[in-house]
Formats: C-alpha cells, structure tokens, sequence
C-alpha cells in the first residue's frame, strides 16, 4: 500500500485540481507520464545491473580466504515473490487509477509490465539465488484482494474525474 500511495495517490493530493488537464511536466498529465517512463527504465536497470552480485563475484569472491567463503559470495541476489507481486500491481493500479484521463497508461503499463516480465526471467534464471518454496497463498490474496480493489477503486476514481471535467472550477466562480 505504501508503494502504490506514493506512487500513484501523491500527485493527485499535490496537484492542484486546475492543473489535472494542462500539458506539461509539471503538471498531472506529465506526472504520469513520467512515472510510467521511469518505472519502466529504473527498476530494469538497476536489476540488471546487480552491482553487490558483480562485485561479490568479482571482487570480494576471488579474494577470499578459503573456499567456503568464496561459495558466500556466489549465492546470487535475494529476492521476494511479495516485492514483485508489488511492483506488478503498482504498474496496474497506476493505470487503473488515472483511466479518465490518461487512457494510453494502458499501453504504458503493457509496455512496463513486458519490461519487467523479461527483466525479473533474466534475474531468477542468471542471478538471483533460488527462492523458498511458496505455495500459492500470495497469488490467491493478490486476486481475490488487489484486483476487486483496483476494480472498484478504478470505477470510484473514473466517476471522480468525469465529474471534475473540464476540471476548471467553474461552478465553484457562480454561486447560485
């Protein structure tokens, strides 16, 4: 919840409500857009990149005093199936959430979602250690619970913005 608070609800709560339509960077719509670019390049690159994992492997793991230290260094990353399901579902909810007005997150979100697909394969198959074995309990919760929310949360928030349109405050100027 805490990732996709401030990923996704922060900027509605910080741009003023004038400004949900303007085009530029600063505004909402550039907001959103720049997530999504971002979420898409950052993540990636960085897993990719395995910076602790090169330099266990080779810096600290040829230099090591005997061999069962040396194995320490040659583990692979650790990594959670909870902190993927979040990162998922982030890019979802983003989507979900801004809908009404920025529809193309769709195809952003199919775009990262494909990024990280493709990423997360490469890093469990070359560099992560393997993982615990887990049943099925956090997929079971992530479609029973995050997507009826997101659902719901994506109707209640279309609703929001289509009655805010053109988002220019022009009822509140003539009072009755």
């Amino acid at each position: 919840l805490f990732r996709w608070f401030n990923t996704v609800i922060i900027i509605t709560l910080v741009t003023p409500f004038t400004d949900t339509l303007t085009n530029g960077g600063e505004y909402l719509i550039g907001a959103i857009y720049a997530i999504f670019f971002t979420e898409t390049l950052k993540n990636p690159i960085i897993q990719l990149a395995d910076i602790s994992g090169t330099l266990k492997r080779h810096l600290l793991g040829p230099r090591a005093p005997d061999q069962s230290r040396m194995n320490l260094n040659f583990k692979g990353g650790y990594w959670t199936l909870a902190e993927r399901y979040t990162e998922l579902t982030k890019s979802m909810f983003l989507a979900y959430y801004y809908s009404a007005i920025f529809p193309q997150g769709f195809f952003f979100s199919f775009i990262e979602l494909s990024v990280k697909y493709w990423t997360d394969k490469f890093c469990l198959l070359r560099s992560w250690a393997p993982a615990p074995r887990l049943g099925t309990q956090i997929a079971h919760f992530s479609q029973t619970y995050f997507f009826t929310g997101a659902v719901l949360l994506f109707g209640l928030i279309s609703s929001y913005l289509w009655a805010g349109f053109p988002f220019d405050n022009a009822c509140g100027m003539y009072p009755i």
